[in-house]
């Protein structure tokens, strides 16, 4: 259902036959223990690591292969920021909350990237000026250059990326979205009072 979620998300629609392929191995080719190959597979060594929300470096990585599937590849930036924007809306880290300027990091590889600013990013450009626009951002930014970057951004919103940026940094904290927290369109009303039972750990 998550994955659904995200290509509705997306506004594609999901190709016929579609599936993820996962493959949960010990040493997983990846510099985080998980990743996504374009057109090949997830590779996750746990499902529920320690100290994240249970399945969220597999949310992560579905967003990768849904990404991949309805918009194509795009620079380390907003491929992460996009699945730090999807997946992760309910994770309490420190650094989520108040932006920071992101200018030198729009050419950062995978492994240098400061992820939640990204997602704080990716979610603001969406809210701000619109999914469809984003998504040019996106599919436009195929060159891993800070100029190249800021030149497509510049060009689909029509503002300097330094006016962007300063409109990221200004106001309230900013949050991520919380597309598997629930699903209202799905809910079931079951009366007046609600009951759930879970084990918690000291950890």
């Amino acid at each position: 259902r998550f994955t659904e979620r995200v290509f509705d998300f997306l506004r594609t629609p999901i190709p016929p036959g579609y599936h993820a392929l996962i493959q949960v191995v010990e040493d997983a080719p990846c510099p985080f223990g998980a990743c996504y190959y374009q057109g090949d597979r997830i590779y996750i060594e746990d499902l529920d690591v320690l100290g994240n929300r249970p399945t969220e470096s597999l949310r992560h990585e579905l967003v990768h292969a849904v990404a991949g599937e309805a918009w194509g590849p795009t620079v380390p930036f907003f491929e992460e920021g996009l699945a730090v924007a999807l997946s992760q809306g309910g994770t309490m880290v420190p650094k989520i909350g108040m932006p920071v300027a992101v200018r030198d990091m729009l050419d950062d590889k995978a492994t240098d990237l400061d992820y939640p600013a990204a997602g704080l990013f990716t979610r603001f450009l969406i809210d701000s000026r619109g999914l469809e626009r984003f998504k040019q951002v996106y599919v436009g930014s195929q060159t891993r250059s800070v100029t190249a970057i800021e030149s497509v951004l510049e060009d689909v919103y029509g503002e300097s990326f330094s006016q962007i940026e300063a409109d990221f940094l200004s106001g309230a904290r900013r949050c991520l979205f919380q597309l598997d927290v629930c699903d209202l369109e799905r809910a079931e009303e079951i009366g007046s009072r609600w009951e759930s039972r879970f084990a918690a750990s000291c950890d």
